[in-house]
């Protein structure tokens, strides 16, 4: 056997980014090499079922949590409020907190890494940028795994971010405000790190972290990835950035998957008491020719960020708000039935799996099937309580699977 090393793994609470990263986690420790994460409480059952240690970034990065509310992206809502950032649009305000977050980060992320000692840095790109550049501090490989759909995703990412706001104003606003400076030039001091928080607005849709991995993988393929800008990609050739597809990352049958964003753990890390297999039901119903039909809103809009949760309204430049998350899933769910649903089931007869996500209230004033197997109709709310992105209800209209 190899000579075992030690590989630190680094992923927020977003089951998105961190599911993908599991079954490399698995390998690695199937292969007598040890794991470690840094990630949060919500993630710890997923992590430790690849055999991985959980450590716990709150702990570790107490300059930046210590004294300060938790949300989805770090302590962001907190930073703003102390930045007088909470009334700024999205965008203005993640640009005007981002460099005192990451100045906050680094200290007790290089600790982190020093003490667990790895051979190489496994981070997702987006949410832990700590990660990539104390790898790059410490002189540590690193890998970013990019959990959407190649680079062109950042693009249509930042223009969700940005609500019709002007890219152009918004790195203004950014750069008038000085305390975004001192906490460049700080980072700059202590670490010799050059922080570019503009070039993605410049360069629309540019993730300056990438140019600091020594490799990034793209959980899509060439030709399934989203459309990019040739100005884009010409940047990302001129930083020598290359992506590599590896597709889905699919993990092993009967493995722990993280779930939601929910930040009272107690209920994101709940294990289901589901008693039918979900994917039995779509087997069967492949097999008799039924068209299976999954529908998920993702894990985001379906949990509780006070940015764009369940039950907040995005707000427009324009002033205008946008749907909640919860209307907009509703929207979606009931258009699945009204395209898909069926007074009764047949061969023909579609099988919807409908990712409810965690919140009780998914299905609230919806119409759904009339008739529902027994278990369905006694255990239909505690599974919408436990439930999570990553499981679902099965049902053809009007009747059970």
């Amino acid at each position: 056997m190899a000579e075992s090393k030690v590989f630190a793994f680094v992923f927020g609470m977003a089951s998105g980014h961190i599911n993908p990263s599991l079954p490399l986690a698995r390998r690695l420790v199937s292969q007598g090499h040890k794991v470690h994460y840094l990630s949060r409480e919500q993630m710890r059952p997923a992590i430790e079922d690849t055999g991985a240690t959980y450590w716990s970034e709150i702990e570790e990065e107490h300059e930046l949590y210590h004294g300060r509310e938790v949300d989805l992206m770090g302590a962001m809502l907190a930073l703003k409020k102390e930045a007088g950032a909470e009334s700024d649009p999205l965008m203005v305000g993640f640009m005007k907190v981002g460099p005192k977050s990451l100045e906050l980060q680094l200290p007790g992320c290089i600790r982190w890494l020093q003490k667990i000692n790895p051979s190489a840095v496994v981070y997702c790109p987006m949410l832990n940028q700590d990660a990539g550049y104390a790898s790059h501090v410490l002189q540590l490989p690193s890998v970013a795994l990019l959990t959407t759909a190649g680079p062109g995703s950042m693009a249509l990412a930042m223009q969700f971010f940005l609500a019709g706001q002007d890219p152009k104003e918004v790195v203004e606003q950014a750069r008038a405000h000085e305390p975004v400076l001192q906490s460049i030039r700080h980072i700059k001091d202590t670490y010799g790190i050059e922080l570019d928080i503009f070039s993605g607005l410049e360069t629309f849709g540019y993730l300056p972290i990438l140019k600091k991995a020594d490799l990034v993988m793209m959980t899509t393929t060439e030709d399934l990835q989203d459309p990019a800008s040739p100005e884009l990609m010409e940047r990302y050739e001129k930083d020598g950035v290359s992506f590599v597809g590896v597709g889905p990352l699919l993990d092993q049958k009967g493995a722990r998957r993280a779930a939601g964003h929910k930040f009272e753990h107690e209920a994101s890390s709940k294990p289901s008491t589901q008693k039918v297999d979900i994917l039995k039901q779509v087997h069967e119903a492949k097999e008799v020719g039924r068209p299976v039909i999954f529908a998920s809103m993702g894990t985001v809009i379906t949990g509780d960020s006070d940015d764009f949760g369940w039950n907040v309204k995005p707000q427009q430049s324009s002033g205008r708000q946008g749907l909640t998350g919860k209307q907009l899933c509703q929207s979606a769910f009931s258009a699945v039935f009204d395209a898909f649903g069926a007074e009764k089931v047949d061969a023909k007869t579609p099988l919807i799996v409908l990712a409810t996500g965690p919140q009780p209230d998914a299905l609230e004033n919806l119409q759904v099937p009339s008739i529902l197997d027994p278990f369905w109709a006694e255990q239909l709310h505690e599974i919408l309580v436990v439930g999570s992105s990553n499981g679902g209800l099965p049902w053809g209209r009007g009747s059970a699977c």
